[in-house]
């Protein structure tokens, strides 16, 4: 098998307001990019499925707030409910020396191994969550390559 053959780049370029709930699962609009057989998603749900393998995992996100409230937000991964720290991130505006008044910036790279079919799947949770109603969030994209 060739690096290349199975690779996906999923999520989404859409605002969204957060729901009134304590961790968010979020949910990806499109596939950019699905090759192979190993790596599948539907469009509108949160899990992507991975077969058994070995996968480089790299995804990015923004935190978006026009009110400009500072937040802090950790992005948490699991696989199908053990969760993943190694691939965690943060992003937020008051602990960061590049982030913006009410934008902050999150990404984060790591190996994930899966075993038969697992579901991963990302969760937001801050430090101030849920966010007011007028606090907003943007997910860029996942990209995962199956190595093994």
């Amino acid at each position: 098998m060739a690096v290349t053959e199975n690779n996906a780049t999923i999520g989404f370029h859409d605002a969204m307001v957060f729901p009134q709930t304590p961790e968010l699962i979020i949910p990806f609009s499109t596939n950019y990019i699905l090759n192979g057989s190993s790596i599948s998603h539907v469009p509108g749900n949160s899990s992507i499925v991975l077969q058994s393998g070995v996968y480089a995992i790299n995804y990015t996100y923004q935190v978006v707030d026009p009110s400009a409230t500072n937040h802090w937000l950790t992005m948490l991964v699991f696989l199908d409910d053990a969760p993943l720290p190694l691939l965690n991130g943060n992003a937020g505006t008051t602990t960061s020396d590049n982030m913006g008044n009410s934008t902050g910036f999150g990404f984060a790279t790591g190996i994930a191994t899966a075993q038969n079919s697992q579901a991963l799947n990302f969760r937001a949770r801050g430090t101030d969550f849920p966010f007011p109603g007028d606090a907003f969030y943007r997910f860029s994209s996942v990209m995962i390559v199956q190595l093994i």
